[in-house]
């Protein structure tokens, strides 16, 4: 990745939810869902973001494909700043950055036929010749994403779950974006299902060379997609690096938390639980300093103070901890391998 440029860079992303209260209804505070997110995407490359719900995965995405107002920092799609972009020219580089939502149930009009669905955009942006070719570009995106032709005149009531959520991939291709977000896209689906959707997924990035941003709260999902990982807490990053580093050695302690709680598949793997103490802290009040002092159980007088910036610690791996080199060691271990972990 140090070879090629960015196609997306993230530059200290903030995005805030007012809080209103009294007689008059005046600001009394504000939920800071994004506090200051950085980093780039690459081109081909998956960026798999993981953490709790309401660590603010969902806000981010929905920030840097600009669906709120009132974003602060920069979000950059190929060298053009995208915050604060006119409504029109917005509007024009939409169909290159494209969302996958999670609900397949929610996110299809029941009113519309499959087909309806995927021309939608089409018609929106005038990206077609005459019906013909509109009707070409639908049947042959849905075909691609592993339904039949047939299936365009069929209303979303009649499908399962996952065929749904290919009409919902369909609809995010047809305009032939080059980033695609995924949130939870495969969180609502069985997981037999789910894994039909990753395969297919990483068979359209290979084919047409997206980009994605793969939203989830499943670890096991998010290690099988991505190419790197970004770990989320309370609206910022506290650890992000290649899958293999990060699975294989987390350095944070929050990461560690969320990799021990974790299924193993080796029934005989003996697991050393790191079970975080208190509450997560609200966004609408974050601890000061380093926000996840609270739960920490290495935490000491200057993460109380000061917040840890998001350092580079070699080998592109970033970790946002004031003492990262002075976490001991913890082995896993099973009948066929031995791990360790650093905690």
């Amino acid at each position: 990745m140090e070879n090629k440029k960015p196609i997306l860079e993230v530059r200290n992303v903030k995005k805030y939810f007012p809080i209103t209260g009294g007689f008059i209804r005046h600001n009394v505070g504000d939920v800071k869902a994004v506090d200051g997110v950085s980093f780039d995407l690459y081109p081909g490359e998956t960026l798999g973001i993981v953490g709790e719900s309401g660590c603010g995965k969902s806000t981010l995405a929905r920030a840097i494909l600009g669906l709120y107002e009132g974003v602060e920092g920069s979000v950059k799609y190929k060298g053009k700043e995208l915050v604060g972009m006119d409504k029109d020219e917005r509007r024009k580089l939409s169909t290159d950055l494209q969302m996958i939502f999670q609900d397949p149930y929610s996110s299809l009009n029941p009113r519309m036929t499959a087909g309806q669905i995927v021309a939608e955009p089409l018609s929106n942006n005038g990206l077609y010749k005459d019906k013909e070719d509109m009707r070409e570009k639908v049947i042959n995106t849905i075909e691609e994403c592993g339904l039949a032709g047939y299936h365009a005149t069929r209303y979303p009531h009649e499908f399962s779950g996952g065929q749904r959520q290919r009409i919902g991939i369909a609809r995010s291709l047809v305009l032939n974006p080059k980033i695609v977000i995924c949130d939870e896209a495969v969180s609502a689906l069985d997981v037999s299902i789910q894994a039909q959707i990753i395969n297919l997924l990483m068979n359209l990035q290979d084919e047409r060379g997206l980009s994605y941003i793969f939203i989830s709260h499943d670890l096991s999902v998010v290690e099988h997609i991505s190419t790197r990982v970004g770990v989320m807490y309370l609206g910022n990053f506290v650890e992000m690096g290649s899958k293999e580093k990060l699975y294989e050695n987390p350095l944070h302690p929050y990461t560690q938390a969320l990799l021990s709680a974790a299924p193993v598949a080796d029934p005989s793997a003996v697991v050393e639980r790191q079970i975080l103490e208190g509450d997560l802290p609200s966004p609408a009040n974050p601890p000061k300093g380093c926000k996840f002092h609270t739960r920490c159980p290495y935490a000491q007088e200057k993460c109380v103070k000061d917040a840890p910036q998001l350092l580079d610690i070699g080998e592109n791996h970033s970790v946002a901890c004031h003492y990262v080199n002075n976490l001991k060691p913890r082995t896993l271990k099973s009948s066929t391998n031995e791990v360790t972990i650093k905690e």
